[in-house]
């Protein structure tokens, strides 16, 4: 039998699923395994996998709250247990892609994109979740090298703290100032890099940019021997995938489960092209060391 949960930003009123008390999705129909499937189809429903626990573990840095959803998860699914480290929830409420539909304030935004990830990371995928809950440096008044600091001495009272085999970092591609401080407060600090494996995953949705993904690739290769790391996605990895990212609605106003399911399925088809794969695909990178 499969095990639901309702996710707790949707309602039902009147026959009519709300998101967030106020904004109307769609009325439901009467007819009850229709009106089951489309609350599934929306990611009002969300299907909970039964995932094993592993013998190792992995301390995930993500800079935004969705980050390890989109771009990790289908690295760690069934290898690792996963620590999610997130650096910033902390944002311009400005960023809700809802703003025009739903008035909330800023405070309830942060809260509700850690909200989200506890539905995500924890509810669903049984994993850990953490968060150092910084401003994004677009709207921060600290200095880059405080905050860079203070995610060296996070990151590392984490991998103390807990039996960590790998350390997995966003590789910066699309420049955004949240991305590449967490990835630079990382490779810049020596002492972290050897105690750990290193792992650097491509950040969605910047990496579909080819020229973004390509010129950052290129970049990293010329300071670092890298070994490219492809892992096969399957159907089920795909839904565990499309579920944890559908809990963090608040991100995306015009795309639904099913929605998301299908762009993720093309573009693991892509990544399987472009590296002659027969199944879908994703592409990480491991740290073997500096080129000299």
């Amino acid at each position: 039998m499969k095990d639901y949960i309702y996710s707790p930003f949707y309602s039902i009123k009147n026959n009519k699923l709300l998101y967030l008390d106020s904004y109307e999705i769609f009325e439901l129909p009467k007819e009850e395994k229709i009106k089951k499937r489309l609350l599934i189809e929306e990611g009002a429903l969300l299907e909970k996998k039964y995932i094993k626990q592993q013998k190792k573990s992995a301390l995930i840095l993500e800079p935004h709250p969705d980050d390890f959803a989109l771009s990790a998860l289908g690295y760690t699914l069934n290898q690792y247990n996963a620590i999610v480290g997130n650096i910033f929830t902390k944002t311009d409420i400005n960023n809700f892609p809802w703003k025009n539909y739903i008035n909330i304030t800023q405070n309830q935004y942060e809260k509700l994109r850690i909200e989200e990830s506890i539905l995500s990371i924890e509810r669903l995928l049984n994993q850990r979740f953490i968060t150092m809950a910084k401003e994004s440096l677009r709207i921060t008044k600290e200095r880059e090298e405080y905050i860079e600091k203070q995610i060296i001495v996070f990151t590392k009272r984490v991998l103390e703290e807990n039996n960590v085999d790998t350390l997995i970092v966003p590789m910066g591609i699309g420049e955004h100032p949240d991305h590449l401080i967490t990835h630079n407060s990382i490779l810049n600090d020596k002492n972290i890099m050897q105690k750990v494996k290193i792992i650097l995953y491509p950040e969605y949705p910047y990496s579909r940019s080819k020229k973004n993904y390509i010129d950052r690739i290129n970049e990293l290769e010329s300071r670092y021997n890298l070994n490219k790391i492809i892992i096969n996605i399957d159907e089920n990895k795909m839904n565990i995938i499309a579920n944890a990212i559908s809990a963090y609605r608040s991100q995306f106003d015009d795309i639904n489960r099913q929605q998301m399911l299908a762009i993720i399925r093309e573009d693991y088809r892509s990544i399987a092209q472009e590296n002659n794969q027969i199944q879908e695909a994703m592409v990480l990178y491991e740290y073997i060391g500096e080129k000299k």
